[in-house]
């Protein structure tokens, strides 16, 4: 891979207090064209980046005035986004933990080939693509607003296409948190209709006798507090679109009102004496079993297929796992934007996380599942145990496929040994004896884990 592919800077920083292994890799980054800064120490390295933008930084880690772990702490705050590798003459596990949760995202023994650092190079590139590919994709146009890339909802988005520019009535179905404003605006979107109203309103929320008058209006002194005229919102939406969002809670009585006005193409107000024609197209959405409720007697079977002749299903984010990494990271910085937080992404196991989740409130539930991780995560990058700290709030899908999951990638054994103390240790309500009871080991093996992870051991 050529590494000016990824270098959008053309920039590397080198902080090494050895000056023949410093100008040796110098040397071998300025023969690719690229610009490299040299530092001895970790003071004058951290000066470098505050006025300078790194991709790569390459530091030593035992080095004078700072040495490489307070530095990499430092320049990690400063430069959440570069990677950041450890040169390191100690090449015990130990050291390496520790760089990697000090925020370094690779480490390399010393001394080494410089074929070596950049096969390391191009693997970290490869990872990192991998994890901030889902949070570039979002800032590309979506049609409609509707952020998927998934083949069940590429098909709606082509269906969508197809019945934008008719006037035949549409019943979207789907649960609820799907998005069924969000397709019926998408069909409004059509070259006939988007320059025209688009008017919308919950059959839920309100009471029967006022939900008549929003519909249809009505004239001054028709009923107790029609002081003047109203226009309805068929009216309002002459031309364009009316949706009615749940269309299953219309009361009995308004839904024979309704299918006179589907079929006469008019309306009359409440105590209007005569009728005036409307050209309204009606999308009508609803969470709810309609035949179920024919069969109950509390729909209407004439307005149902009235209604339904074009239907419309969205399906369960559940159903379009591809989706949820998208989303997720839209909602990221959507929400990064609105609490001044500032996050780069969520990590792949995060996203792996997420798509073991069953999401029984859908976009909506991931929406604010995403809200609550920026206000309550530290950042730059939220990972896994960040969810699992409101983990219990909600339902999973069964396990094998959440191994499917865990294991995509290739992860390390060190972070399955993590992840996997991370959750039990989470689920016993962070009880030491009892995680350690389950996990098969002593409790100061537990200590010097969660120690060595930093998982809930109090400062």
């Amino acid at each position: 891979m050529d590494l000016r592919t990824y270098l959008v800077t053309n920039k590397i920083l080198i902080v090494e207090d050895d000056l023949s292994l410093q100008n040796l890799i110098k040397s071998h980054f300025l023969n690719k064209s690229l610009e490299v800064v040299c530092c001895e120490n970790g003071k004058e390295a951290i000066e470098a980046i505050e006025i300078n933008k790194f991709q790569f930084i390459l530091t030593d880690w035992k080095m004078k005035v700072m040495d490489g772990m307070e530095f990499l702490l430092k320049a990690r705050r400063l430069s959440p986004c570069s990677v950041i590798i450890m040169m390191t003459s100690h090449s015990t596990v130990e050291a390496a933990v520790e760089a990697i949760n000090n925020g370094a995202d690779s480490f390399i023994s010393k001394p080494f080939k410089m074929i070596d650092l950049e096969d390391l190079i191009n693997k970290i590139i490869i990872k990192k693509e991998r994890s901030l590919g889902l949070a570039e994709e979002v800032n590309n146009k979506y049609s409609y607003g509707i952020i998927a890339k998934s083949k069940l909802m590429s098909q709606l988005i082509q269906f969508i296409d197809r019945i934008q520019n008719v006037r035949s009535s549409v019943l979207i179905t789907g649960e609820s948190g799907t998005g069924k404003e969000v397709v019926a605006r998408a069909i409004h979107a059509g070259k006939k209709t988007k320059s025209r109203p688009f008017v919308a309103i919950n059959c839920a929320a309100m009471p029967e006798h006022l939900l008549e008058s929003e519909l249809f209006g009505h004239v001054k002194g028709s009923f107790t507090g029609a002081d003047k005229n109203k226009k309805g919102l068929f009216l309002e939406a002459d031309g364009g679109i009316l949706f009615l969002d749940e269309i299953g809670d219309m009361p009995l009585s308004l839904q024979g009102k309704l299918l006179r006005v589907l079929q006469e193409k008019e309306v009359r107000p409440v105590g209007a004496n005569k009728s005036i024609r409307i050209d309204t197209r009606v999308i009508c959405a609803t969470h709810q079993n309609l035949q179920n409720k024919m069969d109950t007697g509390e729909f209407r079977e004439d307005l149902f297929f009235r209604l339904n002749v074009i239907p419309v299903h969205i399906p369960a984010l559940r159903e379009r796992q591809d989706d949820i990494g998208l989303l997720a990271n839209y909602f990221l910085q959507k929400y990064s934007k609105l609490n001044d937080r500032y996050f780069t992404h969520i990590s792949e196991s995060g996203i792996n996380y997420l798509s073991c989740l069953h999401w029984r409130g859908n976009v909506r539930e991931l929406e604010n599942y995403i809200e609550r991780a920026v206000i309550l995560s530290e950042g730059p990058i939220i990972e896994m145990e960040d969810f699992l700290l409101f983990q219990n709030s909600i339902e999973r899908i069964p396990p094998q496929s959440i191994q499917k999951n865990l294991f995509q990638g290739n992860p390390k054994l060190e972070e399955l040994e993590k992840d996997y103390i991370l959750k039990i240790y989470t689920e016993v309500n962070e009880c030491k004896d009892e995680c350690a009871e389950i996990l098969g080991i002593s409790k100061r093996t537990l200590y010097r884990k969660l120690e060595r992870y930093q998982l809930g051991i109090e400062e």
